[in-house]
């Protein structure tokens, strides 16, 4: 059985998801301790230990694979199903293929 996560913790992934989210969205696919740390404004240990509660280990020199992030803080939060209407990247492509002329809540384009 995994170990509990700390609140501190808990109340934390919510600041990293914005910042993964917000790089993803920028086409960043690796992300290292210290840049979702500057980004989320902690510390980068702080970060490490953060992620390894969630089974995630970064590779030393490489990072963190930025998709993999976003997923696994989701599902931690109780957010892994994928809501469309919600989701800033499908809004775009949605109004991209609709020519801007379907809602930002529209259904599948």
């Amino acid at each position: 059985m995994r170990d509990r996560i700390p609140e501190a913790t808990v109340a934390r992934l919510p600041v990293y998801l914005r910042c993964l989210v917000d790089m993803s969205e920028r086409g960043t696919h690796r992300v290292s301790s210290d840049q979702l740390a500057e980004a989320a404004g902690v510390n980068s240990a702080k970060v490490r230990k953060d992620l390894s509660y969630l089974g995630s280990y970064g590779t030393r020199g490489v990072g963190y694979d930025v998709e993999y992030l976003i997923y696994q803080v989701r599902r931690e939060l109780g957010l892994a199903i994928h809501v469309p209407f919600l989701d800033r990247a499908e809004r775009t492509r949605k109004q991209i293929l609709t020519g801007g002329t379907a809602p930002p809540w529209y259904g599948p384009a």
